[in-house]
């Protein structure tokens, strides 16, 4: 009866694969992508987490002379792959696109792919509004656009202003699924960096209250950069201001309107 047993242990661990599964996977599958002509760059990030278990990130870019429909179908099939060492992925797909002004951007858009996937057509349409929707945000920036996009964030960054670009992103009804983990940093006049990120679908409320603050502090001193957020542990909105520095500055209709708003004004001089 022990052998029997000791036998089907054997088997049950045969089964599983590697020891080290993400480290495996990572290897097999990155000889896949760089077989594939329309993948002109590739990395994979993997952890073993558990003894025959683990997690993989994969991200690819993909050729700029790909149109929609192809890239779709080049995304389909990467996500078809399969190896020996299968595990769950996250997937983020690099791709050229275009900013405001028509110029040159770079976009991204990520997925979990949890096991090898069948030739759905269902699965081809998310990827085309995934595609869609990362071209739209990067259409929303000017000057030197990217977006950066993770499973569990999308950051873009541009030469504009944060709170006008984060707006945008509020009023689209494409783009509005992107409220509860989305960033934008961006360029103020001045050259100072802007920035604003949400952790909520409620965040796009308080943009405009940002904007009288940052108004309020404008007929007195130059805004020389902000940061506005509410992380989910705050119970309202920061917004922390730099000026320019060597000022005696009276703050106070700012910080007023920053508490009727129910916003937490910092101001830090640079």
């Amino acid at each position: 009866m022990a052998l029997v047993v000791v036998a089907l242990l054997v088997a049950a661990v045969a089964g599983c694969g590697a020891v080290n599964k993400g480290t495996a996977f990572a290897g097999e599958f990155q000889r896949l992508l760089d077989d594939r002509e329309n993948v002109v760059d590739s990395s994979i990030s993997a952890s073993n987490n558990l003894p025959w278990s683990g997690t993989a990130s994969v991200s690819v870019t993909l050729a700029d002379d790909l149109n929609d429909s192809e890239i779709v179908e080049e995304v389909w099939e990467i996500t078809a792959q399969e190896v020996d060492n299968q595990i769950a992925y996250s997937l983020q797909v690099d791709v050229e696109a275009e900013n405001a002004d028509g110029g040159p951007a770079r976009t991204q858009f990520a997925f979990r792919v949890r096991a090898p996937a069948p030739d759905d057509d269902g699965l081809r349409d998310d990827i085309a509004d995934r595609l869609d929707r990362a071209r739209a945000l990067a259409a929303l920036g000017s000057g030197e656009t990217s977006v950066e996009a993770f499973s569990g964030r999308t950051t873009l960054t541009t030469q504009a202003d944060a709170l006008t670009i984060a707006g945008e992103v509020c009023s689209d009804e494409q783009l509005a699924d992107l409220v509860e983990t989305f960033s934008v940093s961006g360029v103020l006049p001045t050259g100072e960096a802007s920035a604003v990120t949400f952790n909520d679908a409620d965040d796009c409320d308080w943009l405009v209250d940002a904007r009288e603050v940052l108004d309020a502090l404008g007929t007195v001193t130059v805004v020389a950069g902000y940061d506005a957020t509410r992380q989910v542990h705050q119970a309202q909105p920061r917004l922390r201001v730099s000026v320019p520095g060597a000022q005696a500055l009276d703050l106070t209709a700012a910080e007023t309107t920053a508490s009727r708003l129910g916003l937490t004004l910092e101001v830090v001089s640079v």
